[in-house]
C-alpha cells in the first residue's frame, strides 16, 4: 500500500505556497531475520540465537544445543559468513551431518514474545538458501522448514524444488506457503527449524554446508 503526503507553506497574507508530494509504501511482509545483527562476542553470536547440535556453554544453563547433526557459524570469528551473502554483509552458514543418529540436522530460532502471524494475514515465508559445490546429498537430505506454536503444534515444509540446487554455488528462493493450515495457533508462533534431513523419518544420510540468508513472512498477493 503507498500512501502520500504534502507540506504547504501559508504567508501571512493567506497565500499557500503548495510543497512537493512525498510518498511511502507498505510492504506486506515482516522481516524474520537477515543476520546483520550478530557478532561476535556473547550474548551476540549466531549460534546463540540459532541454536545447533554442537551447542554453546552457557554459565547458567551448561551446554545448550539440540542434538542434531547441524554446526551454525564459522569454527573461529567472524562466526556469521560474511562473503557469501544474499543481501547485507552477514548470511547463516550451517553445516550439516546425517551420518549418525538422529540423522537430520536442524537449527532452532525460538520467538519470545511469540510471533502472530494471523493479525497481519500472513500465509508465505520465504528465505534465500545457497548451495556449495562440495555437497553431495542423499536423496534423504531435503532442506526443510519447521514452524511450532505456542501449544507444541508443528508443521513441516520439504524444499520440493531440484536437489541439484544444493551443490550450486548460487543463491535460491523458497517461498512456502502456510495459508489454510488450520491446525497452528498462527497467532502464537514460538519457534522456526530450519534443517537439512527428514526429522519425522530420520535414516542415513551425508554431510554438507547450505547459507541462509533473508527470512521474511508475507501476505498472499
Amino acid at each position: 500500500q503507498e500512501y502520500y503526503w504534502r507540506v504547504d507553506e501559508i504567508a501571512q497574507d493567506g497565500t499557500v505556497s503548495q510543497g512537493r508530494i512525498w510518498s511511502f509504501v507498505l510492504m506486506a511482509s515482516r522481516l524474520l531475520d537477515d543476520f546483520e545483527q550478530y557478532g561476535d562476542y556473547p550474548p551476540r553470536r549466531i549460534f546463540e540465537t540459532w541454536l545447533d547440535g554442537l551447542g554453546y556453554d552457557d554459565p547458567s544453563l551448561g551446554v545448550v544445543g539440540n542434538g542434531s547433526g547441524s554446526v551454525v557459524g564459522h569454527d573461529f570469528a567472524p562466526f556469521a559468513e560474511t562473503r557469501i551473502v544474499h543481501s547485507g554483509k552477514q548470511s547463516l552458514p550451517l553445516r550439516f551431518d546425517n551420518s549418525q543418529a538422529p540423522y537430520y540436522s536442524q537449527t532452532d530460532h525460538r520467538f519470545t514474545p511469540p510471533q502472530d502471524w494471523a493479525g497481519p494475514g500472513f500465509t508465505k515465508l520465504s528465505l534465500a538458501f545457497h548451495g556449495h559445490a562440495a555437497n553431495h546429498p542423499a536423496p534423504e537430505d531435503r532442506l526443510y522448514v519447521s514452524l511450532e506454536d505456542s501449544k507444541g503444534r508443528s508443521v513441516l515444509f520439504h524444499y520440493e524444488g531440484n536437489p541439484a540446487k544444493y551443490a550450486q554455488p548460487d543463491w535460491h528462493e523458497w517461498a512456502l506457503s502456510f495459508g489454510g493450515l488450520t491446525e497452528m495457533d498462527w497467532s502464537q508462533i514460538t519457534a522456526l527449524h530450519i534443517g537439512m534431513g527428514n526429522p519425522d523419518n530420520p535414516v542415513s544420510g551425508s554431510s554438507g554446508q547450505v547459507f541462509i540468508d533473508d527470512i521474511y513472512v508475507t501476505r498472499s498477493r
